[in-house]
């Protein structure tokens, strides 16, 4: 999840995030110069030139105030580089903010949840399980000053829990973190589609397909009204094409499924777990549909994903979440 609109995140945060940390953290011209300068060439696609000018400007590990000010801007640049779909690239950028900010603030403070969120969402997409984890467990640790970083976390927990498939404690936190947002004044905002999307997405394993309709309806909308990324049209595209199958409309589900794997393609979208479901999803319905040549062909590229060298593992996250007396799941689908 992003922590704001990335259009919002590139005026802002900088300031806001330094408002929120340790109090000798300031923002000084020169700062706000190079982050300027930065931007400009991430904004541009010019991902490379962003970075080497960024890290450039980091000379001294004892200078509190540039390390604060390069470790942010790096943060910046690698959630543009994970919405454009450079997963590696924002991994990396996410891995050397967290390096520089974390000898210059407690484990605690929240100036580390914006680059942990990039790095845990970036590894996770690239199926790199065990140490998604490991920066999901940092999310935990920050204070929480904020409803906005507040959602954050509700959202991430609430995603652990659902591929944990303790459903019912996913719904919590996904709502928690949907009110958090409104506290925030972030009900229309991208970041509030996701979790709405996500939740239609558990309704719909749940089959409570009313509600699913209901939420995918009301993440539609938010989305018509925000500046969200393809991946987030991508994903409410397959969930809207699940959802129609399991209402028995084939035709509709086909194309939703056809116009998001063809919208995933043109953009180079890389979140592996995400794309063996929409392939799988879709090859199942071309099959449906009597499509049996297009089904072979999305089941030869799903093949070929899943013997990929990175493909997802099953890992157990259960150790991150809240312990309770018994899964609520009943027979939930592993």
């Amino acid at each position: 999840m992003r922590i704001r609109q990335v259009a919002l995140l590139l005026v802002t945060s900088v300031a806001a995030t330094a408002g929120n940390s340790s109090p000798e953290t300031t923002i000084t011209s020169e700062c706000l110069d190079l982050r300027r300068a930065v931007m400009t060439r991430a904004t541009n696609g010019q991902f490379a030139a962003a970075e080497t000018m960024a890290i450039g400007a980091y000379v001294s590990d004892t200078d509190h105030a540039l390390g604060s000010c390069v470790g942010i801007i790096l943060s910046d640049v690698a959630l543009l580089m994970s919405a454009s779909g450079e997963l590696a690239g924002a991994e990396k950028l996410a891995e050397q903010s967290v390096a520089i900010l974390e000898p210059l603030y407690p484990a605690h403070d929240p100036i580390l949840l914006g680059p942990l969120q990039v790095l845990a969402g970036a590894r996770f997409a690239q199926g790199k399980i065990a140490s998604a984890k490991q920066a999901f467990k940092g999310i935990q640790l920050t204070r929480i000053q904020r409803p906005e970083d507040s959602a954050a976390v509700h959202a991430w927990a609430g995603w652990f829990l659902y591929i944990a498939g303790r459903w019912a404690e996913a719904e919590h936190e996904y709502l928690s973190a949907l009110q958090a947002l409104s506290i925030a004044g972030y009900s229309n905002s991208a970041d509030a589609g996701s979790v709405l999307n996500a939740l239609g997405s558990l309704y719909i394993e749940e089959h409570r397909l009313d509600e699913a309709e209901r939420v995918l309806d009301h993440a539609a909308a938010v989305f018509g009204r925000a500046e969200g990324v393809p991946a987030d049209r991508i994903k409410l595209l397959n969930a809207w094409g699940v959802l129609h199958a399991r209402q028995g409309k084939w035709r509709e589900a086909e194309r939703e499924l056809h116009e998001s794997l063809s919208l995933a393609d043109s953009t180079g979208w890389t979140d592996l777990a995400a794309q063996r479901s929409l392939l799988r999803n879709y090859s199942q319905v071309l099959r449906r549909n009597n499509n049996k040549h297009e089904a072979q062909a999305i089941e030869k590229r799903l093949s070929a994903l899943q013997a990929a060298r990175t493909k997802v593992p099953v890992v157990d996250i259960s150790e991150l979440l809240p312990k309770t007396k018994a899964d609520r799941c009943g027979n939930c689908e592993k």
